[in-house]
């Protein structure tokens, strides 16, 4: 190639023609092209300055806060507000937004659940919270409204609560069958109660003969019996023996009898005489029929406990099924109660957030308009810092930048200067040798030179070849490489530790392949050198030859170019393909983190789960264990009632043994002095033969009566009025007797027309030892008078009540086993509950009236079975219903002095006198 060629390559900024006319043109290109692409070690090299700023600006991409601050002084205040702010710090927000503060008092009463507060946010909350106070106090109507199912199992409790036979029967098939048996034995069926107690059979069968005077059967109740009728019967015969054995004075008659005494009647010593007869035959009827009595009371007994027995386990049976029934009806209406007000609870807590969401918005939006503000004032005061920080470090680059393409500018002028003078100097000495020249020496030179060019060129071409298929084979391994970096980085999608190793031989390989493609190049620069030096060398000689060698160079110098292209291109291939997978590895990584916080979210919220759950069972369990304490209380207080029970029973066993006794002794007594008396004085023997027949009517009329309900216990006429009578009332609650849970009401009579009775009534709930209560109801049961226990009816239209309570219901009942009562006064509409009426705990004395109108015209009449209605009851865990049995008071009074009789007295002196006499007298010979 001539010198002009060269030139004109020159001036078109050949690189590779100013490249080989100036060595060094290489190394300043090398560097204005990582100048170029920023490469920081040459802009370094370039102007040291530049190190320095690169450094403050690597800081302050990275937000370094001492950085920022030298750059920009205001920054620091800015950032100390933005980190106040990010803390949430009142005052700061408070500063940057005024209506903050008022968000934030709204908020925090809104968490203290204030009423006002929450109304203002949200109208409908004032509604849903009035309806939940109510369900709160367990507010018919509301509860109603909310689940309409409540009204019916409701309405069943109360049935319930008042012993409805078709309510129990429905929830307790089974009280229907226990309910018939005890109505049997309490019409004392014989084969009821021998079915609930074999042992009553024998007992009856006993009784039957017994009450027949069946003389085995009393001789084996009372062995004694035998000996009493046998003396009976002697006696019957007249037998001398045994009627002077039972009176000693019967000797003596019978010596007047059989011979008069002076002065004495022989008809007035047979009277005398029988009369002994007689009181001897009295002592002795007495004495067996005491001890038939005896006999007669010990079968009767055996026979009403066995009875009893039997009755006692009916009642317990038709109980057992009622409460089975009442607990089924009571938590049917229990979980119809706890709907509504679940339901009830639900929408009060749904307006309440609806006002806290709309609060806490309100509140959040002021928070987030202070800190938008804060954040673009720091960001703001941060820019200007790095804007200026930017600024000296683009300066300091383009001052390197600018070095490096001078140099390279100056490279690049020497290499075209070269080339021009070498242009120059070849065109002269082309004409001189054109001149001096023969054609023959040209043609012999033409000749060898076209051989030897030949030849050069043929072993070019083989060089180039060579470099080519190695070009190619070095291809193909990094196509092999680039096949083996897609190969690692597919199987780093399943294993990132296997990809990071895939990446590592991809790396390695791509650097093995720069430092070949450097190693080419460099081949390739001498390959160039030496061919330009050649082509300089020959050009002098021949063009056309020069122009040959040129072609040769030119084509496998664009064959290695074309081999470093594809190099380049399968190195950016694998860079890309190591891109594409540390990317992959990225978002992989990412997404095993996302799965990890997910898993761990899960697994935070299963553990709260579980938390709730562990916290429900919890209180299941402490639920149910506080059920069994209660049930072991109430156990225990029943096994304790019961105790008190028994040991009270055989109290009044063995009082009413020792008053029998003391009767016994005290009839056997007055058997003596009533003897004493027919003696003396018919008077007396008539009036006690009038006692004993009124005592056997009496007996006979409690034996006969059949009636279940209470005996009164106090009766009225007209001259009880204006007095006062006081009656107290014990409590008990699920049947157990609750010490503490008391009442006391005071009747005073105000008058009585024989048709209506009016009473004025101070009623005292005066419960104490912790328990609070209501007394939300008072009845009692009207007799026609105090022997029987026939019901004075009342009428309906008349009987009335005014004051504390305004409601009348009859023939009603209290719960609790309390059972039947004709007439009760409550606020409620019957007597099992009082509607939040009544008198509580330390109410003091409340007061009412009352009037009893009868459906006839009465001289007396007599009342009982009082009782009262608790409700409302705290300090037990029995319950907070109950009822209390009343008693009547009455003051204890001194003893007065015992006065015997007028005819008791004279027939003990006449007794007196004639023993006397009879000690006088000396007995006859």
């Amino acid at each position: 190639m001539n010198k002009k060629a060269l030139k004109d390559k020159a001036d078109r900024d050949d690189y590779e023609t100013l490249k080989s006319a100036n060595s060094d043109l290489e190394n300043k290109k090398a560097l204005k092209d990582k100048a170029d692409r920023d490469d920081d070690e040459t802009l370094k090299s370039a102007n040291s300055d530049y190190a320095t700023k690169k450094a403050l600006k690597d800081k302050a991409d990275r937000d370094d806060d001492e950085t920022l601050k030298s750059a920009n002084s205001d920054y620091a205040t800015k950032k100390a507000l933005k980190d106040k702010a990010d803390s949430d710090d009142y005052e700061t927000l408070k500063a940057a937004n005024s209506d903050y503060a008022t968000k934030k008092a709204l908020k925090d009463k809104a968490d203290r659940d204030d009423y006002d507060t929450l109304k203002a946010a949200n109208s409908d909350y004032a509604t849903k919270k009035a309806l939940k106070d109510k369900a709160d106090r367990d507010d018919y109507d509301t509860l109603k409204a909310a689940n309409s199912d409540y009204a019916t199992k409701k309405a069943l409790k109360d049935k319930a609560d008042s012993d409805d036979y078709e309510t129990l029967k429905a929830a307790n098939s089974d009280y229907a069958t226990k309910k018939a048996l005890k109505d049997k034995a309490d019409r004392d069926d014989y084969d009821t109660l021998k079915a609930a107690n074999s042992d009553y059979a024998t007992k009856k069968a006993l009784k039957d003969k017994a009450d027949r005077d069946d003389y085995d059967t009393l001789k084996a109740a009372n062995s004694d019996y035998a000996t009493k009728k046998a003396l009976k019967d002697k006696a019957d015969r007249d037998d001398y023996e045994t009627l002077k054995a039972a009176n000693s004075d019967l000797e003596q008659k019978k010596r007047n009898k059989d011979n008069p005494p002076r002065g004495m009647s022989k008809q007035q010593a047979e009277n005398e005489y029988n009369a002994a007869v007689q009181v001897a035959k009295t002592k002795i009827n007495k004495d067996c029929e005491d001890a038939k009595n005896v006999a007669k009371t010990k079968i009767n007994k055996d026979c009403e406990d066995a009875k009893n027995v039997a009755k006692t386990k009916i009642n317990k049976d038709c109980e057992d099924a009622k409460n089975v029934a009442k607990t089924k009806i009571n938590k049917d209406c229990e979980d119809a109660k706890n709907v509504a007000k679940t339901k009830i609870n639900k929408d009060c807590e749904d307006a309440k957030n609806v006002a806290k969401t709309k609060i806490d918005k309100d509140c959040d939006t002021a928070k987030n308009a202070a800190k938008q503000k804060i954040n673009n004032d720091y960001e703001a005061a941060k820019n200007v810092a790095k804007d200026k920080i930017n600024k000296d470090c683009d300066t300091a680059k383009n001052a390197a930048k600018q070095k490096i393409n001078n140099d390279y500018e100056a490279a690049k002028n020497v290499a075209k200067d070269k080339i021009n003078k070498d242009c120059t100097a070849a065109e002269n000495a082309a004409k001189e040798a054109a001149d001096k020249a023969a054609k023959a020496a040209a043609d012999k030179v033409a000749a060898e030179t076209a051989a030897k060019t030949a030849k050069e060129a043929a072993e070019k071409e083989k060089a180039a070849k060579e470099a080519a298929a190695k070009a190619e084979k070095e291809r193909v391994e990094k196509e092999a490489a680039d096949k083996a970096a897609k190969e690692a980085a597919a199987k780093a999608e399943k294993e990132r530790v296997e990809k990071e190793a895939a990446d590592k031989a991809a790396k390695e390989t791509a650097a093995k392949a720069e430092k070949e493609r450097v190693e080419k190049e460099a081949a390739d620069k001498a390959a160039k050198e030496a061919a330009a030096k050649a082509e300089q060398e020959k050009s002098d000689k021949e063009k056309a030859e020069k122009e040959a060698a040129d072609k040769a160079a030119k084509e496998a110098a664009d064959k290695a170019e074309k081999a470093r292209v594809e190099r380049e291109a399968a190195d950016k291939a694998a860079k890309e393909a190591a891109d594409k997978a540390e990317k992959a590895r990225v978002e992989r990584e990412a997404a095993d983190k996302a799965v990890k916080e997910a898993a761990a979210k899960a697994e935070q919220e299963r553990v709260e789960r579980e938390a709730v759950e562990k916290a429900v069972k919890e209180a299941a369990a402490k639920a149910e264990q506080e059920r069994v304490e209660r049930e072991a209380a109430a156990k225990a207080e029943k096994e304790k009632a019961d105790k008190e029970a028994a040991a009270k029973a055989e109290k009044e066993k063995a009082d009413k043994e020792a008053a029998a006794k003391a009767e016994k002794e005290r009839v056997e007594r007055e058997a003596v002095e009533k003897a004493v008396k027919e003696a003396a004085e018919k008077e007396t023997a008539a009036k006690a033969e009038k006692l004993a027949k009124e005592a056997a009517e009496k007996e006979a009329v409690t034996k006969d009566s059949t009636s279940t309900r209470p005996l009164p216990i106090i009766s009225f006429n007209v001259s009880d009025i204006g007095k006062k009578f006081q009656f107290n009332f014990d409590g008990s609650v699920a049947t157990q007797n609750v010490s503490g849970l008391t009442s006391t009401a005071w009747l005073t009579l105000k008058s009585f027309t024989g048709d209506a009775a009016n009473f004025d009534v101070a009623l005292d709930n005066t419960s104490t030892n912790g328990i609070n209560s209501r007394t939300s109801g008072l009845g009692f049961n009207v007799y026609s008078d105090l022997k029987s226990t026939n019901k004075l009816d009342l009428a309906s239209g008349k009987t009335n009540v005014s004051g504390l309570y305004s409601n009348t219901v009859f023939d009603g009942s209290f719960p609790n086993q309390f059972g039947d009562i004709d007439v009760c006064f409550t606020q409620g509409n019957t007597c099992q509950g009082g509607q939040n009426g009544g008198v509580k705990t330390n109410d003091g004395i409340e007061n009412f009236s009352f009037s009893l109108a009868f459906n006839k015209t009465v001289d007396s009449f007599a009342l009982g079975n009082f009782g009262v209605r608790y409700q409302s009851i705290e300090g037990t865990n029995l319950g907070t219903s109950g009822t209390g049995r009343g008693t009547y008071y009455v003051a204890k009074e001194p003893a007065p002095k015992k006065v015997p009789e007028p005819g008791t007295s004279a027939g003990l002196g006449l007794f007196v006198v004639g023993a006397l006499r009879l000690l006088k007298r000396k007995p006859r010979v």
